[in-house]
């Protein structure tokens, strides 16, 4: 039998156009965005993961003091690698930045050039293309990189540094102040005073089954052959290389599960809409269910327009997230990171997330919410009577209340199922506020931890001095067999102990090696903690004689951050006792 109800469509869609409107708009924008987000974050992993063949990336690289020699070269790619020379040095780009400049790679971590071309004469320099973007370089322009001005010929991403980290101990990576390029041959010969860095990568020359396995025995090999090594990073360790690929899977989740939740919303704000159009027609409903017009005609009936909006939706969205929400995702990424070009690609687990889901979501809670509505007798619509009534119900009597107090208190338990929709809808909306405003408040939070959780105010690397050469008896100790060098070693150890012990004896009770407060000059700045290392009687540099009566020797660094001169006094927490102290 046809269903009158259908000829009322047009009327139905006119009066209540702006709510299924903004459903619509709602719903078709937010597949739109996660559908972008997934086709363009599959499509960039894919492009990710892809490089590691595609430009024959390094399975990890170590740095010298000096350059390799062709014998220790043979000596390690005996051991089944294949090494290449990735030298670089490092110039000040004006007073802001700095840039790590390559000779073209042709071999391993290959580059791939997003604008222009690669450098031909030694006046050409081509840029990270993500560097350039936050300091506003473009091809064509001038650089001044060092003493020298070059014309950058192109933007590039170098396959090894899709994140740009200058130190692989850096905690984030900073892509204003630390950029890399790629000069010709030429031109990296006519840095003449840059220091040069002698940076080595390695490549397995067959799969292997464990990195870090194999690491470990390549570096075993490198140790026992090369001397001065200065740093050491195999692949899987490498933040400039991983660091990208660990962000963009991990926002997959979350994307997705707040797609379901304003889908879970709209849902739920459709079917209420529905149910009360069926309140306000029920007397029309209660008739035609007496003419003979079955329940599933009437479900048909009011399904047709959350079918008809969820499946446009559905469609508008797609076509929005694989044409204008791609876009602007991928432009998100390609402002964090120094990607290669990627080719969208076609993704059947985001149309499945962004598209079949919902819609199933859509139809199932608004078939659920309209069965029950339509579960009542034709006499009941046609009364209007549509408040199905729970069987032996007992009618609450509050005797010690007023009269408007108890009024007051049905029309509440009336709507009781009003106000957990509603209520509901606040958590929902509550929960989207938090994904937007929580991550300002968490990162100042965490900055403020680790400032606070610091072992020091000031923290020192100290280094060897480059004029002192080790080689030769670095490469003599290395001849001994390695249980000797472990006894030898553990023996130093042990000397070592067995001195401080008997030295500390000597002493009037008191510790050799004290921890004293040195209160810094003028008196208005914060305090600072020091050590003050007790002299020992066999002192190499300092004799106990030479000491004065009074007084205290200080290091250099801190008379020059001080500003402090000999005849200056300073002040400690804790007394002197009888002890002298450097």
């Amino acid at each position: 039998m046809k269903n009158p109800l259908f000829k009322r469509l047009p009327y139905i869609l006119k009066d209540e156009i702006a709510k299924y409107l903004i459903i619509f708009l709602f719903m078709a924008g937010s597949i739109g965005l996660i559908s972008g987000f997934l086709v363009a974050d599959g499509s960039m992993i894919k492009a990710y993961n892809d490089s590691f063949d595609k430009y024959n990336i390094e399975d990890g690289h170590f740095r010298l003091n000096d350059s390799l020699s062709k014998e220790n070269k043979k000596a390690l790619e005996k051991e089944d690698v294949t090494i290449y020379n990735l030298n670089y040095i490092e110039e000040e780009v004006g007073s802001s930045s700095t840039i790590r400049l390559f000779k073209p790679r042709n071999k391993v971590n290959q580059v791939c050039i997003m604008d222009g071309k690669l450098p031909q004469s030694k006046n050409e320099i081509a840029i990270d293309r993500m560097y350039a973007d936050n300091n506003n370089y473009q091809v064509g322009q001038t650089i001044k990189v060092g003493k020298k001005k070059l014309k950058i010929t192109g933007l590039v991403a170098l396959s090894d540094y899709s994140a740009l980290f200058s130190k692989n101990s850096d905690l984030m990576f900073d892509a204003i102040k630390f950029g890399v390029g790629i000069v010709s041959d030429e031109g990296f010969e006519s840095f003449k005073d840059a220091k040069i860095y002698y940076n080595y990568a390695w490549t397995y020359n067959e799969k292997v089954d464990n990195e870090v396995n194999a690491s470990n025995d390549f570096l075993n090999v490198l140790v026992k052959n090369v001397s001065g090594i200065d740093d050491y990073i195999p692949q899987y360790a490498n933040q400039a290389i991983h660091f990208t690929g660990d962000d963009m899977g991990g926002d997959e989740a979350m994307m997705t599960v707040l797609l379901y939740i304003i889908i879970g919303i709209l849902a739920f704000v459709f079917a209420i809409t529905t149910k009360n159009t069926i309140e306000s027609e029920a007397p029309m409903i209660g008739t035609l269910r007496a003419m003979g017009y079955t329940k599933k005609e009437m479900l048909v009936q009011y399904m047709t327009l959350p079918i008809l909006v969820s499946l446009g939706a559905c469609i508008v969205g797609n076509i929005l997230g694989y044409t204008y929400f791609k876009d602007v995702m991928a432009g998100m990424y390609y402002g964090s990171y120094s990607l290669p070009t990627y080719v969208t690609i076609w993704s059947g687990d985001a149309f499945i997330k962004t598209t079949i889901i919902p819609f199933i979501m859509m139809v199932l809670i608004n078939y659920g919410i309209l069965m029950k509505s339509l579960k009542l007798s034709p006499l009941k619509f046609m009364k209007r009577d549509i408040k199905k009534a729970k069987k032996n119900k007992k009618t609450l009597v509050l005797h010690r209340l007023g009269f408007f107090s108890q009024f007051r208190l049905s029309v509440i338990l009336n709507n009781l199922s009003g106000y957990v929709t509603l209520f509901v809808g606040v958590l929902f909306a509550i929960i989207l506020l938090m994904f937007g405003m929580d991550m300002h408040p968490v990162l100042d939070h965490y900055q403020d931890v680790v400032v606070n959780n610091m072992t020091a105010k000031y923290q020192y690397i100290l280094n060897t001095p480059e004029s002192i050469d080790t080689t030769a008896i670095e490469q003599a100790f290395q001849t001994i067999p390695q249980e000797f060098r472990d006894s030898f070693l553990s023996l130093i150890d042990d000397q070592y102990d067995e001195m401080y012990d008997n030295y500390k004896t000597k002493t009037t009770g008191a510790e050799a090696f004290s921890l004293y407060s040195l209160k810094t000059l003028p008196e208005s700045t914060i305090e600072e903690d020091i050590s003050l290392y007790g002299l020992q009687n066999n002192s190499q540099y300092i004799h106990i004689k030479s000491l004065p009566k009074k007084g205290v020797y200080i290091s250099k660094d801190v008379a020059d951050k001080y500003n402090l001169k000999k005849g200056d006094r300073i002040s400690l927490k804790e007394s002197y006792k009888d002890l002298r102290y450097t």
